[in-house]
């Protein structure tokens, strides 16, 4: 049960509309407000507290709430409970990002590329690694750090990496800029 909470949950954080089964007492849609108290009911639930998707789920409704503080600590018990949730890690390292706790987000994107599983969120954090590196050590360190990962990127994820070793000022090319570029040329341009 506590499952259903927590899937919920992250559509609820998304925004979509959630149809509820025949036979539920209730409406026929949730709001994007409930994705939090989805994530608590999925923590009742399972009461010995040892399901760490349902602390993930807190944390990101929280984090989706402004309230990153918090969403740290529900990520860290996930952690807890089981160290090798790439996942929280992920989702812990951006929390701490937002915070400007670039030494505990480069130690979480880190730990988040030392576990395995190739998607699209591994190419993330080798680029926040970089972003939490030139903070910290500077381009230079964090340029060559991001080199030696620079063949396990694709398509938006090489590009954003290959502005981000080359130093330059500005994104090159033709093509429409996204928005994950423009926050990836912002960020760099906050470099000293």
């Amino acid at each position: 049960m506590a499952d259903a909470y927590v899937h919920r949950s992250a559509l609820r954080r998304e925004g979509a509309e959630v149809a509820q089964p025949r036979g539920f007492a209730g409406v026929e849609t949730v709001e994007r407000d409930g994705a939090r108290e989805d994530a608590e009911q999925a923590m009742r639930v399972v009461t010995d507290k040892r399901h760490p998707d349902a602390w993930v789920a807190r944390g990101d409704a929280r984090r989706a709430a402004g309230q990153l503080e918090r969403a740290i600590e529900d990520y860290t018990e996930a952690i807890r409970i089981w160290p090798h949730y790439w996942v929280a890690r992920m989702r812990r390292g951006l929390a701490r990002y937002d915070t400007g706790d670039f030494k505990g987000a480069a130690e979480d994107f880190a730990a988040r590329l030392a576990l395995k599983p190739e998607d699209e969120s591994r190419q993330e954090a080798a680029l926040r690694l970089w972003l939490c590196r030139a903070r910290l050590e500077g381009r230079a360190a964090a340029s060559a750090e991001l080199r030696q990962r620079v063949k396990e990127l694709s398509g938006e994820s090489a590009e954003i990496a290959a502005f981000l070793v080359s130093g330059r000022a500005e994104m090159e090319g033709t093509r429409e800029v996204s928005e994950r570029m423009r926050f990836y040329a912002r960020e760099a341009g906050r470099v000293k």
